[in-house]
């Protein structure tokens, strides 16, 4: 397998793909790895390799679930997973410093992952069920997309 151990920027988009991690011998240095419109379904857990990466791109993919292991990256702070299959994520750290999240259009309802997030800029929009949030302000029932224009009803969950 190649190993770039200088690489800084990785754009693979638009190509079929639907593996490359193990493909590469050395991620260490990239920063910005762009896979988005590709066929990947799976993120190996040795993703916590890329400790100097940025921004990760998967948008418009078909990601099912993510690892626990993404959010170990120390210099993350931009995800993009837009445009997958995700119906569930697992819980952000505290101790993340993802600050922009893109997770619109997936299939997810529950939120709660959310809570522990720094995340400053999230971008939600048409999942599964956009009138039914659970995880951010308690159980809600909107009318109309939430975030945004319509009216929601929230409990205290």
């Amino acid at each position: 397998a190649p190993s770039w151990p200088k690489l800084l920027t990785l754009k693979l988009s638009a190509n079929n793909i639907t593996s490359v991690l193990g493909t590469i011998d050395d991620w260490s240095s990239l920063e910005f790895l762009l896979l988005d419109y590709n066929r990947i379904s799976y993120i190996s857990p040795c993703v916590r390799t890329m400790s100097n990466l940025i921004v990760l791109d998967l948008e418009n993919n078909f990601l099912l679930e993510l690892p626990d292991s993404i959010y170990s990256l120390p210099q993350l702070s931009e995800l993009h997973l837009k445009g997958n299959q995700l119906r569930s994520m697992p819980p952000i750290p505290a101790n993340s410093n993802i600050t922009q999240l893109y997770i619109g259009d997936n299939q997810l309802t529950d939120f709660s992952f959310l809570d522990a997030s720094q995340t400053e800029e999230l971008f939600v929009q048409s999942n599964y069920d956009p009138c039914y949030i659970r995880g951010i302000q308690g159980d809600c029932e909107c009318v109309g997309p939430p975030f945004g224009l319509g009216t929601c009803e929230c409990g205290e969950g």
